[in-house]
């Protein structure tokens, strides 16, 4: 469950028209992410491989956060 905030975002933002990132296509075809509407914004919250998988490498590797959708 996403919780309280989620809703709220999603009710102020609704639109017709989401905004994307410009990892956008990075995200849902290479990675292959579920897409939902966030904050006025198409955002990735799940990939294929998990996010066991996903911690691991931020772990071991690098994370890169995208704020380009936080203005």
């Amino acid at each position: 469950m996403l919780g309280k905030s989620f809703n709220l975002a999603r009710r102020h933002f609704s639109s017709d028209v989401l905004k994307r990132t410009h990892l956008f296509s990075y995200h849902k075809d290479v990675l292959k992410g579920k897409m939902v509407p966030f904050a006025g914004y198409e955002m990735p919250v799940l990939y294929p491989e998990g996010i066991i998988k996903e911690h691991l490498f931020c772990r071991e590797s690098v994370g890169l956060f995208d704020v380009s959708h936080m203005g």
